[in-house]
């Protein structure tokens, strides 16, 4: 019961004054909208990218859960585009009026409507002389920033999407984050990478490389401008998982902190909250939980959660909802080719609805927006 309330309350702290990708469109992205204007957030519901299976031959698509009636609906892209969103769409972002989506094995990035998921770009990476296999994508002042399994990152102008600057990072770059107009870049190295490129977005250039506990596969930044890495750790000589957490970047003297164990990781946009899965490979058991980053030192509260075999975790970061994904089972083990589901929580730890989902739903995002008064 202490859990729960401390769980209450941490979820009903969640800051309602996130700056998200409309407003960094309106005010920075060129789009002659004038003066900045007080705005309040609102959210409308969820997007879930999923993965699908390449092995299986299942391609990735979108799910969506409207907050009016927790309605879910899936393969919005192929629904409304009568083609596939690719194999392996690995990561998307919502920025501005549109969906940025890296799709890892067809070697695209595809830009649609994220109002009904009209295609409206496809940029084919295919055949490139340096780049290719996207991996992330993160969206600032009118630019969309791509991690590349090729070892770069590109920028692409929103105006016309187009290439104008790539950058040559780390191997094998994940999910990046942007805090004080730099970007931070996780190199994993495919499991080996101990380091995460700094890039100033003013110059597009990459200022240096800060050492991390072995294989950084995600970077989070908090409402303070502080920069965290999740570290996928190691595998001991009978394949468990070890060292898998959450570390705090020292900027300024290259160290770093440990915040919590941790497989998967969420800090929702413009919080200091940290939700978190620790799933490591061979352990018995999972555990969730959320950290309060403004608090020192870190205290692990657990979260009254439950999944069959967590796929991701996201917090909204205006309703303060908590969504958890997951694959089903079969035959005692994880499915990686048929439909998973989603649990969507509210800010009390109530289940409010169990969703259907796609294939492999690896990705939580959030239609946010702010509304001139």
């Amino acid at each position: 019961m202490k859990h729960l309330k401390l769980f209450v309350m941490a979820l009903a702290a969640v800051s309602l004054a996130a700056c998200d990708d409309e407003e960094e469109i309106a005010n920075g992205g060129g789009t002659g909208n004038g003066p900045d204007v007080e705005a309040t957030p609102v959210s409308t519901g969820v997007l879930i990218l999923n993965n699908g299976s390449q092995g299986a031959g299942i391609d990735g698509d979108f799910t969506t859960v409207d907050y009016n009636g927790f309605v879910a609906a899936t393969g919005r892209f192929a629904g409304k585009n009568a083609r596939s969103l690719g194999q392996t769409p690995n990561h998307s972002c919502i920025y501005g009026q549109k969906i940025y989506t890296a799709v890892t094995a067809s070697n695209t990035i595809e830009i649609c409507a994220k109002d009904d998921f009209t295609s409206v770009y496809q940029i084919a990476l295919a055949g490139h002389a340096t780049i290719g296999q996207p991996r992330d994508v993160v969206g600032k002042d009118g630019y969309v920033y791509v991690s590349l399994y090729s070892g770069h990152v590109c920028k692409i102008d929103t105006a016309d999407f187009r290439i104008v600057g790539t950058v040559a990072v780390g191997s094998y770059p994940e999910k990046m984050a942007v805090a004080d107009n730099k970007l931070y870049v996780p190199n994993s190295d495919y499991g080996n990478g101990t380091t995460v490129s700094e890039i100033d977005l003013a110059t597009f250039t990459k200022t240096r490389d800060i050492t991390v506990p072995a294989n950084p596969v995600q970077m989070e930044a908090d409402a303070r401008g502080n920069v965290y890495v999740l570290c996928s750790g190691t595998y001991d000589a009978q394949w468990n998982q070890v060292g898998a957490a959450v570390h705090r970047l020292d900027l300024v003297n290259g160290n770093h902190v440990k915040v919590a164990d941790a497989t998967m990781a969420d800090i929702p946009e413009g919080t200091d909250k940290l939700y978190v899965v620790n799933a490591p490979y061979g352990a018995p058991t999972v555990s969730y939980a959320f950290v309060n980053l403004a608090e020192t030192p870190y205290h692990v509260t657990a979260l009254p959660l439950e999944a069959d075999s967590p796929a991701a975790i996201a917090a909204d970061p205006v309703k303060g909802y908590v969504v958890l994904t997951s694959y089903n089972m079969s035959g005692g083990f994880a499915s990686y080719s048929t439909p998973g589901y989603a649990h969507i929580y509210n800010a009390a730890g109530d289940l409010l609805k169990k969703v259907d989902t796609g294939v492999g739903p690896c990705g939580i995002f959030f239609f946010t927006s702010h509304v001139n008064q």
